[in-house]
């Protein structure tokens, strides 16, 4: 890849980004299935872009965006997301220990290819 492509794949996911932020922060009346779409394509943005406190405002706002109880599916995700920024971080004690509460979730939840998921992860540990 050039590094021509890859400036450019970097601009058009911070304009996304930037746009799914927008987005999410004025909370218009939508369908919850489009915010739930915005909210994990953003995290995943932010994560991927290295925004790790962007990231964290969005986990955090995804998870406070339900009453409680917060679903399986969406507890699962923010969990899992906080566990990869931990381990971007290099603060590998913290993803460890969130990996495996997530895993634990998983179980508990009889949710096997979850639980997969963070023993896959905690392997790259």
């Amino acid at each position: 890849m050039s590094q021509y492509s890859k400036g450019f794949s970097l601009d058009i996911s911070s304009q996304r980004l930037q746009e799914l932020e927008n987005l999410l922060r004025s909370r218009r009346d939508r369908p919850v299935h489009e915010m739930v779409a915005d909210y994990e394509e953003a995290v995943d943005l932010a994560l991927n872009s290295g925004r790790g406190d962007l990231a964290a405002w969005l986990i955090d706002s995804y998870l406070r965006f339900f009453e409680s109880p917060v679903p399986y599916g969406v507890r699962f995700f923010c969990d899992f997301k906080t566990a990869t920024r931990y381990w971007r971080d290099a603060n590998l004690d913290e993803a460890e220990m969130k990996y495996l509460s997530c895993r634990d979730l998983a179980l508990e939840n009889k949710q096997n290819r979850d639980a997969a998921r963070c023993n896959m992860a905690l392997g790259v540990i």
